[in-house]
């Protein structure tokens, strides 16, 4: 198969993200997770589900930059069915998730690619939950923690709102999986921000089944979810 991009430090590794509404972030928006993202990998696949803030604009001029990102669009019906169909489009034999929110500094592909053993079904990495103020940080192992796997068949997502990933039908509890020592970035606005989010959007529209009607832009408190956190420059 030919190198999508030739120099990334993980090769043979597809980056698959579904994405909505990210024109700023706390990460710094979608510009900011392709660009310090993309260049690492051997391919990306970023799904918009349905953007109406200008992030699909933005993903078409930056795929005209970086040859080896391919953006895809889909009807949103769930997280789970829109991660499904991202692996699906992957080439690979590897794949990385990450969402538009989260980073991993450069120092940290090469770390990945140093600890990743070939036996391993899928690899974990730890959270490091980085809020305004730094007293309310904190390190998280457990959750959607499969964040980079072998891409095989069998391997698919459930779950309406936390989606976890399975090995056929079996959790990966039981098999082969490899803790790295790499921290995940997840940025975040602020504790009241995180909690209305939850109740706003995920114990709100979600649960409703309206999710495929509504973009998260215009759901009351979006502005506050995505308020730019500074710290992200601690973490470049």
């Amino acid at each position: 198969m030919d190198s999508f991009n030739p120099i990334a430090v993980l090769s043979d590794t597809s980056l698959c993200a579904i994405v909505r509404d990210e024109i700023i972030n706390p990460a710094d928006g979608i510009r900011d997770f392709i660009e310090s993202t993309v260049p690492f990998v051997e391919e990306a696949v970023v799904v918009d589900t349905g953007s109406v803030d200008g992030t699909r604009q933005e993903l078409e001029k930056l795929q005209a930059a970086h040859r080896n990102l391919r953006v895809l669009d889909l009807v949103f019906k769930g997280y789970a069915s829109a991660r499904n169909y991202s692996l699906s489009q992957a080439r690979t034999g590897y794949i990385l998730i990450l969402d538009a929110d989260e980073r991993l500094i450069s120092e940290d592909f090469s770390r990945i690619q140093e600890e990743m053993n070939p036996e391993s079904l899928s690899h974990r990495f730890k959270f490091r939950n980085v809020f305004i103020n730094p007293k309310q940080d904190y390190t998280s192992v457990g959750g959607f923690n499969d964040r980079l796997f072998k891409n095989l068949p069998e391997m698919h997502f459930q779950g309406k709102c936390w989606e976890g990933l399975y090995f056929r039908e079996e959790p990966l509890s039981g098999l082969q999986v490899t803790n790295l020592s790499v921290e995940i970035k997840h940025f975040k606005a602020s504790p009241l921000a995180q909690e209305q989010k939850m109740n706003q959007w995920y114990n709100g529209v979600m649960q409703s089944g309206k999710q495929t009607e509504t973009s998260p832009s215009h759901v009351k408190g979006f502005a506050d979810w995505k308020r730019y956190n500074p710290r992200r420059e601690n973490y470049r």
